[in-house]
Order: structure tokens, then sequence, then C-alpha cells
């Protein structure tokens, strides 16, 4: 795992990670700040290019969008860091991630067994060409160079309060 002690700086806003501080309190001293967004890949991405969502299923205009997508919370972002490709899957699969419907302040990701949680990416985003759709998510239709990009796995996810459940 990468050591990030690089300073992000965002309209008179500069978070330095703490030496001892782990990756969950470095993720939410960022969150709390309100000055950054989440967007997890299980690639580092240099620079984030609008994309067509062709694997959401909601009939929601939102989230048909040519757009960057991110997240006011890291844990949401890790959610989609963490979960494996799809291309190399066999057979039936399924993916559920958001809130718990009990628990709206709860990350829950849910899977089938086929897909293996593994380590990814959070990239940390500015705020400026992002607006909000609804709930925690923002999109963008201009592409998004991150602040930074941050190492992250199902660890720091629980860390961060998420929890996953599998489709049985």
């Amino acid at each position: 795992m990468r050591k990030e002690s690089e300073r992000i700086q965002a309209t008179e806003v500069c978070v330095e990670r703490r030496e001892e501080e782990s990756t969950a309190d470095y993720l939410r001293r960022l969150e709390v700040s309100g000055q950054f967004l989440f967007h997890g890949s299980p690639r580092e991405i240099g620079e984030l290019e609008p994309r067509d969502p062709v694997t959401d299923a909601t009939d929601n205009p939102d989230n048909k969008q040519l757009a960057v997508y991110a997240y006011s919370s890291a844990a949401l972002g890790v959610q989609r860091a963490i979960i494996s490709g799809r291309d190399d899957v066999e057979g039936d699969w399924d993916i559920v991630g958001g809130t718990d419907p009990e628990s709206p302040e709860t990350p829950l990701l849910m899977t089938t067994p086929n897909i293996p949680l593994q380590s990814g990416y959070l990239h940390i985003l500015p705020r400026s060409s992002f607006r909000q759709t609804g709930g925690y998510q923002w999109v963008s239709e201009s592409p998004v160079k991150p602040y930074a990009i941050v190492d992250v796995d199902p660890g720091v996810y629980r860390e961060l309060g998420g929890e996953y459940r599998e489709i049985k």
C-alpha cells in the first residue's frame, strides 16, 4: 500500500495525511471537510473521463448520463473500488451497492459469490465540476483529474462502516 503524504489543496482547504493515520481515518477527515468527492475503481486512473454507465439497472435518468460519477461518501466510493472486474466472471452475477434501506446511513454492498472483493483505488476529486443528482451521488460531464489516489481494500470499507452481504 502506498503512503499518502501528499498535500491536497482545494478552495482554501488543505488536508495532509498524518503519519500514523489509518486510511479509513484519513478518508473520514476528507469526507467531513465537505470539499471532496470519491470515485472508486479497480484501476488507478490519471484522468476520469465521462462514461456511459451501461451496468446500471435502475430507471432513474440521473443514473443513465454520460458522466463521471462520484460520491460524497468515502465508503460508497470504496464500495465501487473493491468490486472485482466483471469481465472474467463465469456464470450469472449480481451486484447491489448503495445504502441499507433499513438504515440509510449504512453503506451496504451485496454480491453473488462469484464476485470476489479485492483491493482497488479511491480517487479523491474536487467538487468544482460536479453537480449533485440525489443523495450521495454527484456527476460531472467533464473529465476530472484526481487530487490524489488512495489504495483501499475490503478492510477499509468495513472500517468506514460499510457492510457486505452475499446474495444467495
